[in-house]
């Protein structure tokens, strides 16, 4: 019963933490559980937790953190039926690394391998770098106990790895690695698991293997699935589309000896996001075969490479050059031909003699890619099976030969000699579409999705496309492809459409092709379908576009009474408006008009055109995000064109701090209270005017009258700061503000003195209840800079597993001066929320700290040579005695952070 007791008592403390009644806790990420004190035998025995009505457990249940959950698992059987559904209703399937058992293959960089700068000659990656164990743990769970499946809502499959860093990684990954979860026990698993899922309506794939994820689509999305929910929400996010949609080809019955389901239906879904893949229009012989073999894919037994951890550094992982796998596939494809048309000739010679009998080893040179996987998964499935009994239809699924495993994980299925066509152009097609040499491409399968879910889809969002992966900065390519694609895509309607995004044209990889405006003339091809498509959907709420793809440079007479009835129309229903300019790469300018380089006069127009014919005409907007290489006085005239919208959030994101540069020009004061950051990351940077930012900085508001019409004044000379101008317009209303960029952001441990008046309009935000603000962290200490250091100590203060001893620093203060004591009083995690809040404290309003709760801050640093983001964040109010106080602080976090990357997937808009 002492078990029992003790969770009904930790019930009774979680729910005292969540009632709204009492102030929040101040606590670090580490911060140890709260103490419950006992409550009276008595009273205990007066609390029947098996007598509560349903309803109510379930409710205090639901008030539990998964840990909790799984831990009254083990106080009961009565206590698991009840609290295991709860467990188990968001399931996160994952790989790790490991070792077998001594099954280790050891793959050296050197001769051949990919890009290895910075890896020492004859560096290894030891092990299994991809080891679905998690994965097939839980899957067995699900497929085992029927009951519990069932209420799984969510579920979100990843790799373990960090994702590729979206500018230097994303554009050279492929997603499509042949290595990887290829082993026909874990497909029929994940088939078995997914048969019992009836209710699960959320599906998100984060850089997920192509195998796993393809098993993981086609059987939830099988056309005449039996099940009581469908699929309402789908996130694919580092995956390649054309690997889990092939069967979406109406070219006959796909090829699949997995038994994987061959017709998907995606009909009923009602949100979808596709984020971060390529989303080619050519096909694979085109794209890839002649043009892209340097892409890489993660793999098991390929190089050794150098990949970005997103901690600011690099870590070792496995890879294939897209290129060796496909060279393995034609020598494949090329002696298969010759074998299946040519085998009585070939045998003829050699038995006269005038030719070798060639051995039949050599013809299976896919064995040798999946030599490395296969004999990592048959040590996954023997540990596996000593622990568990695998269901019948997982262990029949098993081929035990390496050559039929290895020739059914690339091509699906291997028909027997005997059945492939006598004639060579018939056999080299059904040799093509068992090599995937002729797949759909991603654009064709997205195209299909969306036809098959227009009749439901409320919400489109397609974020950081790569269209154009061979495309190099400046050069021009033939785009008529890309420009059918999205003519394809604005012929569909969708009657309940509420929000349609096209984000993060921020690369070029990423941007439109030439001459496609969302609301003007477009080429030939495209015409007026972006309009139209406008036009066919009145009830847009929320819309994302690139600022220069609304309009053309020249207006169009023949469109200005159309174009300004949608615009119009817009301005009342659009609450969430996003848009964004392809990055300029050094930092942006403070006006095209006075910029120290030549400036495209026609983007400049276009994005103009935005401001005073759509941007003036909104009147509704609620949340506001800018971002990308737009001049500064662009950006302060987007906020005061929408001068009638009750703003509540404005995010502005850049390469340069957006609300002006601290670091004087070209970096100079900066290098001389700090010197750390490069040369590159300063000397673009232009002087501020100081004797206007000194003296309208702290100036009091001015606000537009009643009767204010809005008038464009492209400019920066004799400009109010950005921020006084964000206040004046909007503080009324603003609840969260949001500025990134890091060339020329204020640095927290010595502030230069623009500092002040740049962010002094803050203290008239009185409603603000968020600010998010990017920082300067220096480290440098004797001459050099220490980011790795900082980085490690952050890691280790965090990490329960950590060796290292991090003491208080009351309990050994170390000697003023020495590293060690810099680590302590700067860069701390507790110093570090100390010395937010002293430095932003004095700017925030008086009545915003004065809350409950504060105001919340997130310090946001860019720390390490590759640029990891870790992030602070801080309660800030008021204490006892009337001074600013920090409430509760959490973090440094990384981006990749479980708690924050959970938080950041589960807090996405519109989905």
């Amino acid at each position: 019963m002492g078990r029992y007791e003790d969770h009904i008592r930790h019930i009774q403390s979680k729910l005292s933490e969540v009632s709204p009644t009492l102030p929040p806790q101040s606590h670090s990420a580490s911060s140890p559980p709260l103490a419950v004190t006992a409550p009276p035998a008595r009273a205990m025995s007066a609390f029947p937790l098996h007598l509560l009505p349903e309803e109510l457990l379930q409710t205090i249940l639901s008030h539990l953190a998964k840990s909790d959950h799984l831990s009254l698992n083990l106080t009961s059987t009565w206590l698991r039926r009840k609290a295991a559904p709860h467990a188990w209703r968001h399931v996160l399937l994952t790989d790790c690394r490991s070792e077998h058992r001594g099954e280790v293959i050891t793959r050296t960089s050197g001769a051949g391998a990919v890009r290895t700068s910075g890896i020492p000659a004859g560096a290894t990656v030891a092990g299994d770098e991809h080891d679905d164990t998690p994965a097939l743990q839980k899957l067995w769970v699900l497929a085992t106990t029927p009951w519990l499946a069932r209420e799984v809502v969510e579920v979100t499959y990843q790799c373990h790895l960090p994702p590729p860093a979206v500018f230097a990684e994303l554009p050279r990954c492929g997603f499509g690695g042949q290595t990887l979860s290829c082993d026909p026990r874990t497909i029929k698993l994940i088939q078995v698991a997914v048969a019992n899922l009836t209710r699960v309506s959320t599906l998100r794939v984060h850089f997920g293997h192509a195998r796993f994820t393809e098993a993981l689509v086609r059987s939830l999305f099988a056309k005449g699935r039996v099940c009581e929910l469908r699929v309402r929400r789908l996130w694919l996010e580092c995956v390649r589309l054309n690997e889990e949609l092939e069967v979406l080809r109406d070219v006959g019955q796909a090829w699949d000896g997995y038994g994987l389901p061959t017709w998907l239906d995606f009909s009923g879904l009602e949100t979808m996001r596709l984020r971060r893949l390529p989303l080619e229009v050519k096909d694979l012989e085109q794209d890839v075969r002649m043009t892209d073999r340097s892409r890489i894919v993660y793999a098991r037994g390929g190089r050794a490479t150098e990949m970005q951890n997103g901690l600011g550094g690099h870590y070792l992982t496995s890879v294939n050059t897209l290129g060796a796998e496909v060279v393995i596939a034609d020598e494949q494809l090329h002696l298969t031909m010759s074998r299946a048309l040519y085998d009585d000739v070939a045998d003829t010679l050699a038995d006269s003699g005038l030719r070798t009998k060639q051995d039949p080893q050599e013809t299976w040179r896919i064995e040798s890619l999946f030599k490395a996987a296969n004999t990592f998964d048959n040590a996954i499935y023997e540990e596996l099976e000593q622990k568990v009994t695998l269901p019948d239809k997982v262990r029949d699924a098993h081929v035990s030969s390496h050559r039929d495993r290895s020739m059914l994980a690339f091509c699906d299925r291997w028909p027997s000699r005997s059945k492939l066509p006598f004639n060579q152009p018939d056999a080299l097609n059904v040799c093509q579409r068992l090599f995937r040499t002729n797949s759909p491409t991603a654009g064709l399968s997205a195209m299909g999705m969306f036809r098959q879910t227009a009749s439901t889809l409320t919400s489109l969002c397609l974020d950081w496309m790569l269209i154009s992966l061979n495309r190099l900065p400046g050069s021009t390519e033939d785009s008529t492809g890309n420009l059918a694609w999205f003519a394809a895509l604005f012929d569909l309607r969708f009657p309940h459409l509420r929000a349609f995004q096209y984000r993060n044209a921020v690369v070029h990889q990423t941007v439109l092709p030439s001459g496609l405006f969302l609301l003007d003339h477009c080429d030939s091809i495209v015409g007026l379908r972006p309009l139209r498509f406008i036009e066919a959907h009145p009830d847009l709420q929320c819309l994302a576009w690139p600022m220069d793809c609304f309009f053309g440079a020249r207006p169009g007479p023949d469109l200005d009474r159309r174009v300004r009835v949608v615009v119009e129309r817009l301005g009342r229903t659009l609450i969430d408006l996003r848009v964004d300019v392809q990055y300029s790469g050094n930092g942006e300018w403070q006006s095209a008009d006075t910029a120290p380089r030549e400036v495209d006069k026609a983007d400049t127009i276009r994005r103009r055109r935005f401001i005073t014919e759509f941007a003036a005409l909104q009147t509704t907007v609620k949340t506001l995000k800018v971002e990308g290489g737009l001049p500064r006085d662009e950006r302060r005239e987007v906020v005061r064109a929408m001068h009638r919208c009750p703003i509540e959030k404005i995010v502005l994101i850049g390469v340069c701090y957006p609300i002006g540069n601290t670091w004087g020009a070209r970096g100079r004061e900066m290098a001389i209270t700090d010197g750390q950051a490069q040369i590159d990351d300063r000397i673009f940077l232009e002087a501020e005017d100081t004797p206007t930012i000194d003296e309208l900085g702290v100036h009091t508001l001015e606000p537009p009258s009643s009767g204010y019409t809005y008038s464009p004044s492209f400019t920066w000379h004799n400009a109010a700061p950005m921020l006084h101008t964000i206040a004046s317009y909007h503080s009324s209303t603003l609840r969260e503000l949001k500025f990134c960029g890091y060339k020329g952001a204020p640095i927290l441990l010595n502030p230069t003195p623009i500092t002040t008046p740049l962010l002094h309009a803050l203290k008239h935000c009185h409603r603000l209840e968020t600010l998010i603000t990017s920082f300067w962290l220096s480290t440098h200490f004797e001459g050099s800079p220490r980011d790795d250091q900082v980085i490690s100590y952050w890691m280790d203060t965090r990490s329960p597993s950590s060796t290292a001893i991090v003491a208080p620093f009351w309990a050994d203060p170390p000697a003023t001066g020495t590293w060690a004591y810099e680590l302590k009083t700067k860069f701390a995690p507790d110093a570090l929320a100390w010395r937010i809040t002293s430095f932003l404290g004095p700017f925030l309003s008086e009545e915003a700290k004065g809350r409950k709760r504060g105001d919340k801050v997130r310090a946001s640093f860019c720390v390490g040579d590759w640029g990891g983001i870790f992030d602070v964040d801080v309660r800030i109010g008021k204490g006892a005695v009337g001074s600013d106080v920090c409430l509760g602080w959490e973090g440094p976090r990384e981006e990749l952070e479980e708690g924050r990357r959970k938080g950041k997937s589960e807090g996405r808009g519109w989905f």
